[in-house]
C-alpha cells in the first residue's frame, strides 16, 4: 500500500458542489484506505496498492454516478511533489503568485513552444517533465495560464493548487 494524493479538478465551483464526506464515501467504495480530505476543493489523501491510471478512472466514474457530472481527478506520489517543490525555478519570489499545475501526461516539445508563442503578460511559466510553474505577479485569477488553456495547447488534462496547497498537500502526506 502507498500513500497517494488525489487531484479532483473543478470541484465546489460552478455549481459542482461535492461535499468531501461524499468524496470519502466514495474513495471508500472503489477500496481506498483512510481516505483524508484538505480544504473543499477536491485534495484528498489515501493508501493504495491500485495503478494510479486506475484511480484516476474510479473517482472519476464514482463522482459522474454519484453526482452526475464530469470531473478530472489525477493521482499523484508525495515525492513528485517533493521534487516540484524542491525545484521550484521562482525560489525567492513570493508565493503568494505561484502555482503548480500538474499534467495527465508530459508535453511535447513542440506544444510547449505553443505556450511561448502566445502573450501572458507580465505571467511566468516552467515546464517540469508532467507540471507547469505558474508565476502570476497579478493574481492566478487574472492569468490567461489558464487549465483550460493549458489543456487546449498542451492537449493533456491539467489541473492547479497554489504554492501554498502545494506545500500543504505535501506535509499532510508526509506525517501519513
Amino acid at each position: 500500500m502507498r500513500t497517494l494524493i488525489g487531484l479532483i479538478r473543478g470541484i465546489n465551483v460552478g455549481g459542482k458542489t461535492l461535499p468531501m464526506a461524499n468524496l470519502r464515501a466514495i474513495c471508500e467504495r472503489i477500496r481506498l484506505k483512510d481516505a483524508q480530505t484538505y480544504i473543499q476543493s477536491g485534495n484528498i489523501f489515501f493508501e493504495s496498492g491500485k495503478s494510479n491510471s486506475d484511480i484516476e478512472r474510479a473517482l472519476e466514474n464514482g463522482i459522474e454516478k454519484d453526482f452526475g457530472y464530469t470531473v478530472t481527478a489525477m493521482v499523484r506520489e508525495p515525492e513528485l511533489f517533493e521534487h516540484l517543490i524542491d525545484s521550484n525555478p521562482f525560489e525567492g519570489r513570493d508565493p503568494k503568485f505561484l502555482s503548480v499545475t500538474i499534467l495527465g501526461q508530459s508535453p511535447k516539445a513542440e506544444l510547449v513552444a505553443t505556450l511561448d508563442s502566445v502573450d501572458h503578460g507580465e505571467d511566468e511559466f516552467r515546464v517540469e517533465k508532467d507540471a507547469i510553474y505558474i508565476y502570476c505577479p497579478g493574481g492566478y485569477g487574472n492569468t490567461r495560464l489558464t487549465n483550460n488553456f493549458i489543456e487546449s495547447k498542451l492537449q493533456t488534462r491539467a489541473t492547479t493548487r497554489n504554492w501554498r496547497t502545494f506545500n500543504k498537500l505535501l506535509e499532510i502526506a508526509k506525517k501519513r
